[in-house]
Formats: C-alpha cells, sequence, structure tokens
C-alpha cells in the first residue's frame, strides 16, 4: 500500500504552460512614458514615489501582475522603480531567435484556460488574434528566455507565456501523453472539504468539495497542485500535508498511541490505544512532504471501540506496522515470545516454515502448525497468501479490534406516531403557557392590592 501511495504522491510531471501566472516574467526591454502628466513610480529601495516625465524611455528589468494589474520594475536614472504598464508603450525591436535559441527541444502541456499567443516575449507587444491554445495541448519548441517559449500553433506563430521552465520538469516527447484523458491519473479521498480553483497559482475559487469524496486526478503541477474531475466538473487543488486514499486494512500499534479528531498532533484526543493492539482502518492519508532518506509515516482512519479517529507513529517509522500476510522461510533459529519483550513460549528451526502477519526490523509475527507469536530473527520471503489461511492454533497475543460493524437500521417512524407527537408536544406547550400566564397574572393582582391598601394608609 505504501509504494501504491508513494507512486501516486511523487508522481514526475511534464513542465505545464499557462497563459497568465503572477509570477514575475523576466524579460529586458524598452518602453515609453504615454501619460502626459507623467508616470508615478515607487522606489525599490526606500519606496519613495516620484513622478516620471511624459515621452521618457525606460527599460523594463521584468514584469508581473499585482491585483490583476500589469507591473513592471523599470530602470531609471540608474536606480530602479516600480511602475504600472497601462500608461506606457513598448518601443519595438527586431527580435532575432536565434538569441533565445536552446539546446535541446523542449516538450510542454498546455493548461489552465489555455494560452493566448503574443506578437513577443511580453503582454505589452499584443496578442495575435484568433491565436489560442486550448488546454491539453501538447506543444514542443526550442526558442524561450526563461519565461516566454516562441512556439507554431496551427498556421500561427508567436510568444506564449509560461512558468518557471526548469529542465526537472521536462520530459522525453515519446512519454507524453497526447491528450489529458491519457496523461497519468489517480484517485484520492477527501478528509475535509477542499477548495477548487480554475488555475493552478489559486487566483479565483470556483466551487467546493464535501469531506467523504473520491476525486479523480490527473497530474501535479509544480508539485503543489493537481488537475482534478469531479462530477464532470475540473480546476485546480493546492496540495497541502495530506494526500488521502479510501483503502482498508489490518495494523498493529508497537507503542502506545492516542486516537486524534484530526488527522494532526494539535487536535483533540479522544482515546489512548495501548500497545501491541490490532485495529481496522478505511482510510490511510499520506504525507506529500518527507526528507532525505525518511519513512513516510502515514495516519490511518480506525475505529476503536467505538471511537473513530486518526491514529499515526509518534515516536518512530514502526510506531504501527502494517498486516502483510505471507509464507516465509526460517533463515536462522530462534526464540518464539509470547510479545515484543515478553517471555519466550517456543523455538523455531533453521528452514522451518511459517506464516507471517506483521514484520518490521527483524521482528515478525508468525503463525506455525503449533504455536503463534514474535520471531527475533530473519525470515525469507516465498509467497503472498491469502490471511483465511492463517488459523492461529492458540489465542493471539494481541487484541484484534473488531471492524466497524454497520449501524443497525431503525424502523422508520410512522407518519401517525409523528403528528401524534406533534399534538402532545403542543399540548405540554400550551398547558405550560398557561402556568406561566397565571403566575403572571396572580404577581400583578398582588402588586395592585399592596398599591391600593397603601394608597388608603396614605389617606386616613
Amino acid at each position: 500500500m505504501k509504494k501504491i501511495i508513494f507512486s501516486l504522491i511523487c508522481l514526475f510531471i511534464p513542465f505545464i504552460v499557462y497563459a497568465d501566472m503572477g509570477s514575475p516574467m523576466i524579460t529586458n526591454y524598452d518602453v515609453r512614458v504615454t501619460n502626459p502628466l507623467g508616470l508615478k513610480a515607487i522606489n525599490t529601495d526606500g519606496g519613495n514615489i516620484i513622478n516620471i516625465p511624459y515621452d521618457t524611455t525606460l527599460t523594463i528589468v521584468y514584469e508581473f501582475y499585482e491585483n490583476k494589474t500589469l507591473k513592471g520594475e523599470a530602470i531609471y536614472n540608474e536606480d530602479y522603480y516600480i511602475i504600472e504598464l497601462d500608461n506606457t508603450e513598448i518601443l519595438k525591436k527586431e527580435i532575432n531567435l536565434e538569441d533565445f535559441k536552446q539546446e535541446e527541444k523542449i516538450t510542454s502541456l498546455v493548461i489552465g484556460n489555455g494560452a493566448d499567443l503574443y506578437q513577443g516575449p511580453s503582454k505589452l507587444y499584443g496578442k495575435i488574434n484568433g491565436a489560442h491554445i486550448p488546454a491539453g495541448t501538447i506543444i514542443s519548441y526550442e526558442y524561450y528566455d526563461e519565461v516566454w517559449a516562441y512556439v507554431t500553433y496551427n498556421d500561427f506563430k508567436g510568444w506564449v507565456y509560461s512558468y518557471y521552465f526548469d529542465d526537472y520538469f521536462n520530459i522525453y516527447e515519446d512519454e507524453i501523453p497526447k491528450t489529458l484523458a491519457e496523461a497519468d491519473h489517480g484517485t484520492f479521498y477527501t478528509i475535509k472539504d477542499i477548495q477548487i480553483y480554475d488555475d493552478p497559482i489559486f487566483k479565483n475559487k470556483t466551487f467546493t468539495i464535501p469531506k467523504g469524496e473520491e476525486v479523480e486526478y490527473y497530474y501535479m503541477y509544480n508539485h503543489e497542485s493537481i488537475y482534478i474531475n469531479y462530477n464532470n466538473k475540473t480546476g485546480w487543488y493546492f496540495l497541502e500535508d495530506l494526500l488521502a486514499s479510501k483503502s482498508s486494512g489490518e495494523i498493529i500499534t508497537l507503542e502506545p498511541l492516542s486516537i486524534y479528531e484530526e488527522p494532526n498532533n494539535n487536535s483533540n484526543i479522544l482515546k489512548n490505544i495501548p500497545i501491541e493492539t490490532e485495529v481496522f482502518y478505511d482510510i490511510a492519508a499520506y504525507p506529500l512532504y518527507f526528507y532525505g532518506d525518511n519513512e513516510i509515516i502515514p495516519w490511518y482512519y480506525v475505529d476503536y471501540e467505538g471511537i473513530k479517529g486518526w491514529i499515526s507513529s509518534t515516536y518512530s517509522e514502526y510506531g504501527i506496522v502494517d498486516a502483510h500476510y505471507y509464507e516465509g522461510n526460517v533463515l536462522e533459529e530462534g526464540d518464539i515470545y509470547n510479545s515484543i519483550n515478553g517471555e519466550v513460549i517456543g523455538n523455531l528451526k533453521e528452514n522451518d516454515i511459517v506464516n507471517v502477519k506483521y514484520e518490521f526490523n527483524n521482528n515478525y509475527y508468525i503463525y506455525t502448525d503449533e504455536i503463534n507469536g514474535w520471531y527475533k530473527g530473519k525470515i525469507k520471503y516465498i509467497k503472498d497468501i491469502d490471511k483465511s489461511d492463517i488459523k492461529p492454533n492458540k489465542p493471539s497475543i494481541v487484541k484484534p479490534i473488531n471492524p466497524p460493524q454497520e449501524e443497525e437500521k431503525k424502523e422508520p417512524i410512522k407518519e401517525e406516531e409523528i403528528k401524534e407527537e406533534k399534538i402532545n408536544r403542543s399540548i405540554k406547550d400550551y398547558a405550560l403557557m398557561a402556568i406561566i400566564s397565571s403566575l403572571v397574572l396572580a404577581l400583578v393582582i398582588f402588586v395592585i392590592i399592596k398599591l391600593v391598601n397603601k394608597r388608603k394608609e396614605e389617606l386616613k
């Protein structure tokens, strides 16, 4: 199971092209200020604001979007300023494609809402009318400047704005699916409500997928987001700490653990589970971020003594071990223990054939024709077996917890009973209101009598 989820998490993906990102577009071109009143500019070192005169020529180091406004970092009087590019025009110059040529051709996948073609490597060059590459299209190119790619699509030739060109994301052309539907894909399970966006940089929210749904995804974008399909609606989901799958199995606790309300150690603790307890799970959530050769330590959604929640290994990667049923050959003689650090209850000889259920760090929970318990040594895997093939010859030291049972279906309440219940409730409500009204009236009368008597006393 871990290998499956690990491959699910670590899919290598093609580099992806998108038409309107918020990241800086690295470039270098000249513009002219077109506003007769000049152009406001903010100094990048100190934030001082100046006004750049009309018809001034500026060199743009890079351009970017901020709150849907195209801005640029410009060089003016040997200093750097942030300006809005709406009040400028680009001083077009001849573009020598050979300056952008790369040693090898790159192949990419167009995503989001597709990509528009521009007349040059900047938004200021303007779009080419009718030149739009639909999402899911595979394109190849050999000219780019780290952000803009010069491509040919149908009868159009122009520049497409791309996001983070990096050889790490490129793959060989024969490995790339010809359509999005052919791309590597899988499913994940939502363990909370998740928000879906219409682009991989999460500008615009589109819809929400509720907790407890299986969702199909196609590939990961820069290892931060995935393109999903849910009930024929598509969009982008930002990958957080965990990616869950709807799967079931048995695990054993090898350290005292706590059941948490949510899959994190900061949530409420619902119950504690003792060491060497077997539980069944039906959801496994695996972390997306880990370092070096560290083991991926998942969270499991379990039902233990009627308490449902999440458990995970606390102190080591062996705090929880998955059941793996297989037949094995004992490679060295060793004792069998009634628990991991318990008493000796038997012995295994070299070349004995045993059935294994749990394995970690040369510790095995085994079953033989005569005994079952923990063996410390070495066992060579022979073949997988069905768990029904294991027939314990004595009660297991570990205490299995039965899988969650379906809740008993209650008989539907009849309509007549509902009406009778409503009538009885109404009678009780009216009776209570009558009692309260009587008490209030009695109190008012009492107060009036007191006031009258007091007035009489005053008149005497």
